[in-house]
């Protein structure tokens, strides 16, 4: 399920069923981890630099992961897989950690369509937008409908998160996005109007904040990643069904 294209050095490019992509880069990542550790303890000189020594004697790699169709062109998807690593990398690399290798980050798109812009372009058309009921240059005239990337400990958790998404009903779930991008008028109606018969979705659309809130505001943008949570459920669901379609054909 996952071939090879490109190993050697730090690079490394697969390409495989989409159901195995997120597993497969957290098995990669800590295995990678976990040799760089072994191969400084094996081959350092005591008392010496050892390997690494500036980043503690151990290795970390980011990902970046593209879902396509399988008809876009291999060289446009590396491309496109090469630009996300870039926004991984670029996480990890602001997050320093004194004596120890960034941490790994990962970064996401899933792309339906053969003339692909890049993930920046893409986010800020459908994922950014100034809200039209708060004034400009205030707290959350700025609305986000992402956190990517993450950090793999983060991603973990925004996969948990996912998981519990998947309780709702789907017709409540396809209504969560449309309504994000709504003003805040109407965002806050959307939240009074599932409140009842779904509080937990109540409070991660609850924007004044707290500790089970999605939302994060910092300056004048008001960001959240719940979105992102909705992209890992939709992906996850578009792969089962896949599979129920290819089993049946069996």
């Amino acid at each position: 399920p996952i071939r090879p294209l490109v190993v050697g050095g730090d690079d490394l490019v697969v390409i495989c069923h989409p159901s195995y992509a997120f597993d497969f880069v957290e098995a990669a990542t800590e295995a990678w981890s976990r040799a760089s550790a072994e191969q400084a303890a094996e081959f350092g000189s005591p008392g010496g630099l050892g390997l690494w020594p500036a980043t503690g004697g151990s290795l970390s790699i980011s990902a970046g992961v593209l879902f396509c169709p399988a008809s876009l062109p291999i060289s446009t998807g590396i491309s496109y897989a090469e630009t996300l690593l870039a926004s991984a990398k670029h996480l990890g690399r602001s997050r320093p950690r004194p004596n120890s290798p960034a941490p790994s980050s990962i970064d996401w798109e899933s792309i339906v369509e053969s003339v692909i812009d890049t993930p920046a372009a893409r986010r800020a058309r459908e994922l950014r937008f100034h809200d039209g009921d708060v004034p400009k240059g205030s707290a959350g005239s700025l609305v986000e409908l992402t956190q990517r990337p993450y950090g793999l400990d983060e991603f973990a958790d925004l996969r948990q998160e996912a998981a519990r998404l998947g309780s709702l009903p789907r017709s409540i779930r396809n209504d969560i996005l449309p309504s994000l991008r709504q003003g805040r008028s109407d965002r806050s109606l959307f939240r009074m109007r599932v409140r009842k018969n779904h509080p937990a979705l109540a409070e991660l659309l609850d924007e004044a904040g707290g500790d089970g809130s999605s939302w994060e505001c910092r300056g004048d943008t008001l960001s959240t990643w719940l979105p992102d949570a909705l992209s890992l459920l939709e992906e996850s669901s578009r792969h089962d069904a896949t599979i129920s379609k290819e089993a049946a054909h069996a």
